[in-house]
């Protein structure tokens, strides 16, 4: 089974599932890879557990998928300056994971950690910016993880221009999900030298701050 495809799988199987509880188990008990990926699982499943209980919510969180935090120097500082341009809270931080890769050669078992770790997050709202080339935001896109950004006026004229729609898997209906980065602060900082997807995610838990601070970086 391709990658895309055991991801709208496991999306239906964890749609199906009605409490926390069991699609954390589903996460845990499905996707055991080895030693290694069930390691990354737990760990980030304590995580989570503990950010729930201890530690204060950042602004929002961020996934930049296969970025060029591994072999250059980026500056997050660049990316609370435009948040608080947004006139979002500047006391809290982004909370951005800049380490997630897929399709790297003879990498199958990071893949499939990573998958792991994006499905969780996906699924527990743990993610609320996504950035990422095409061929992994298309996947994602078509199971409808990303929310509608046409009904946002403040987008209308980047959407124009460099809005990415698709044709959803469930429904066939259209959604435009997606705004091309071409250039500006995620490039600026260090993140991607090359054009780039974002979108908001659809069960982000801090996706309205999420959403701001797009509109600011595509202004």
């Amino acid at each position: 089974m391709k990658w895309n495809e055991q991801i709208a799988a496991d999306r239906k199987k964890l749609s199906e599932m009605k409490s926390v509880k069991e699609k954390l188990l589903f996460v845990w008990d499905y996707y055991r890879f080895g030693f290694l990926a069930g390691a990354v699982v737990l760990v980030l499943l304590v995580s989570f557990l503990i950010q729930s209980v201890f530690a204060p919510r950042p602004l929002f969180y961020a996934v930049f998928l296969n970025s060029d935090a591994a072999i250059r120097e980026c500056d997050p500082s660049l990316l609370e300056k435009e948040a608080e341009k947004a006139g979002l809270n500047t006391k809290k931080k982004i909370d951005v994971d800049d380490t997630l890769h897929l399709g790297q050669k003879q990498q199958e078992e990071e893949d499939m950690s990573t998958r792991q770790v994006l499905l969780a997050l996906f699924s527990l709202g743990e993610v609320d910016l996504f950035v990422c080339e095409e061929e992994y935001f298309e996947a994602y896109a078509r199971e409808g993880a990303f929310l509608d950004l046409s009904q946002y006026e403040e987008l209308k004229e980047i959407l124009a221009s460099d809005g990415y729609s698709v044709t959803l898997l469930e429904d066939q209906s259209e959604r435009t999900c997606g705004v091309w980065l071409k250039d500006g602060v995620l490039f600026e900082a260090g993140y991607y030298h090359k054009p780039v997807l974002a979108g908001i995610c659809e069960q982000g838990k801090l996706q309205k701050n999420a959403l701001d601070f797009l509109i600011q970086i595509t202004e």
